[in-house]
């Protein structure tokens, strides 16, 4: 989290298989969109494990994810 020093950051902890997990996503990044220029800076870090990484890419593709993903 070193590389956000001095911005807000939401940490938002997910996975592909929670339902509203995956249904806030767009709203996530409408907010990483409408706040950006004001410090804001979203992260999403999800519970999938390593082998499900294929699954994660996936899924950020599918809904056009506009912030870091942690596996």
């Amino acid at each position: 989290l070193k590389n956000y020093n001095g911005r807000f950051v939401v940490l938002n902890f997910w996975a592909t298989y929670c339902g509203p997990c995956r249904e806030e996503m767009p709203d996530l990044a409408a907010i990483q969109n409408e706040y950006a220029a004001m410090g804001v800076q979203v992260i999403g870090a999800t519970a999938d494990e390593e082998l499900d990484k294929p699954k994660v890419l996936k899924f950020i593709r599918e809904v056009k994810v506009n912030f870091p993903i942690w596996v």
